[in-house]
């Protein structure tokens, strides 16, 4: 229920967490899994779209850090045209 409050509150990370610690209690849980792997996809999600407000919109050049670490949420969601994009950006 924890994890709950923190995923409505679209505290990501607090979420994750909570599922972490209930998993290793239940680590047969059923549907925990998925749970987590949902709420650590949304999380990437998230610091996606704050790192793409903190560059601005359709901006090609910006800070070295964000952009290095935009590349590696795309590349950890499977995006790997927009992380080479990003990866390119940044050097």
């Amino acid at each position: 229920r924890m994890a709950e409050a923190a995923l409505a509150a679209e505290d990501y990370d607090l979420a994750v967490r909570r599922l972490r610690a209930v998993q290793e209690v239940d680590p047969d849980r059923a549907g925990l899994r998925p749970l987590i792997r949902q709420t650590e996809e949304r999380a990437k999600r998230a610091r996606i779209e704050f790192i793409r407000r903190q560059l601005g919109d359709g901006a090609v050049t910006g800070d070295r850090d964000l952009r290095e670490e935009l590349g590696d949420l795309y590349h950890d969601l499977g995006h790997l045209n927009e992380a080479v994009i990003e990866f390119q950006r940044a050097a």
